[in-house]
């Protein structure tokens, strides 16, 4: 020790360059997007670049890295440009897939001399802004939810995407295919972005994760003020068209954004007889008639349910129940299977506070309830098609209404 009190070491800066990285967490992603031929896919279907300068490859590649690393703009490219090891890396990257010729030709790509390893960000910026569709903005309706239509750059990636998944299941195939849709509000801070039902201002992207695999086959950005179920239906026929040969039996599972009769119908029927049936579990909306039938169920009716943890069994606190519940839209229509709706509860545990029994105030809860056996009950409904030939209660309901 010191006499000032300091530890006896020092701090001498070594005035030597060196290679190593403090990105290490990429390099297999890197490995990953050559060996699964990302760089070779963005180049002939994103189609953005020309003969000279930066290559898809290089912005795709790029823009990849930086978002697993964390960062929140664009500007961040410069932490990345930084790191003498990652460039190292990504130099020999960018050659993966590349004939001799074009290995040969790429330096000769810029005409006055290279000088990065990463594309600028001002360059970053331009390329984002070749999938922006401008001839679209005309359309735009003021208070209406819009959706504007791909240019020809942004179907290039949707392909690439496409073409991604489909590798991934050549290493490694899937059995079966459940796609979960579910859009995310994301936060921002951006002058001409609008407000979304939370009341700020955001984006809410619509993302198909396909469980298996682990892989989003589909993500459609939208404006915050977009609501998540408004053109589910196309979403769905497009992510089924981006699945690749061979992905197994599909099945879907959706919140109460996609409680839409037609999207239902289009699972149920297999689009009308056109493809397979497509099985799925929906949450339903909790109507006062939902509501009312999930109180009506008996109490030996309903069943604990267990969430499956290490391969034990551990209780949840929920249970649940068949519900008898046929709505008009389909008890209208004989050609549609019923489906089954199925009710969860679970026990609210906080009693209303000593003294305020009379402030009808203090019952009022952010989400819907029912009275069991003189308990109050959290409750959420699904419903799920029938794939199993049985006759679920809301289909003997129905038959006896009609």
């Amino acid at each position: 020790m010191r006499s000032d009190g300091l530890l006896p070491y020092e701090i001498v800066e070594e005035p030597a360059t060196s290679e190593l990285t403090g990105h290490a967490g990429l390099l297999p992603y890197i490995d990953l997007a050559c060996v699964l031929g990302l760089l070779k896919e963005a180049d002939e279907r994103v189609r953005v670049c020309g003969d000279q300068g930066w290559m898809d490859r290089h912005h795709v590649l790029a823009l990849v890295l930086l978002n697993l690393a964390g960062g929140e703009c664009v500007e961040d490219i410069r932490l990345l440009e930084s790191d003498a090891g990652l460039c190292r890396v990504f130099r020999c990257a960018e050659e993966y897939g590349l004939s001799r010729a074009s290995r040969r030709d790429l330096d000769r790509r810029f005409r006055k001399g290279r000088d990065r390893t990463f594309p600028s960000e001002t360059r970053l910026y331009e390329y984002l802004n070749e999938f922006h569709n401008s001839s679209e903005e005309d359309k735009r309706i003021e208070g209406k939810a819009f959706i504007p239509a791909k240019n020809e750059h942004l179907r290039g990636l949707c392909e690439v995407n496409t073409a991604l998944a489909a590798s991934v299941v050549r290493h490694a195939p899937s059995p079966s295919a459940t796609l979960d849709i579910d859009a995310t509000l994301q936060e921002t801070r951006k002058r001409e972005a609008l407000f979304c039902y939370e009341g700020y201002r955001a984006y809410q992207p619509l993302s198909v994760y396909w469980a298996e695999p682990g892989l989003v086959v589909m993500s459609e950005f939208r404006d915050g003020n977009v609501p998540a179920g408004y053109e589910v239906l196309q979403v769905l026929k497009e992510a089924i068209a981006s699945l690749p040969a061979g992905a197994g039996k599909i099945s879907v599972r959706m919140d109460s954004a996609g409680y839409q009769h037609d999207v239902l119908r289009f699972c149920a029927t297999g689009d009308e007889g056109r493809r397979d049936v497509i099985e799925f579990a929906v949450s339903n909306d909790m109507t006062p008639e939902f509501r009312s039938a999930a109180a009506e169920v008996a109490e030996e009716d309903w069943q604990p349910l267990y969430r499956t943890q290490r391969g034990k069994k551990v209780a949840t606190g929920q249970e649940w129940a068949e519900v008898v519940y046929v709505p008009n839209q389909i008890a209208l229509r004989s050609k549609v299977k019923p489906y089954r709706y199925i009710a969860i509860r679970e026990l609210v545990r906080q009693e209303v506070l000593p003294g305020m029994e009379d402030d009808s105030s203090q019952m009022s809860l952010p989400y819907a309830t029912v009275v069991c056996a003189g308990r109050t009950y959290r409750v959420k409904g699904m419903e799920r098609s029938l794939s199993d030939g049985t006759t679920s209660d809301a289909e003997r309901a129905r038959k006896r209404t009609l």
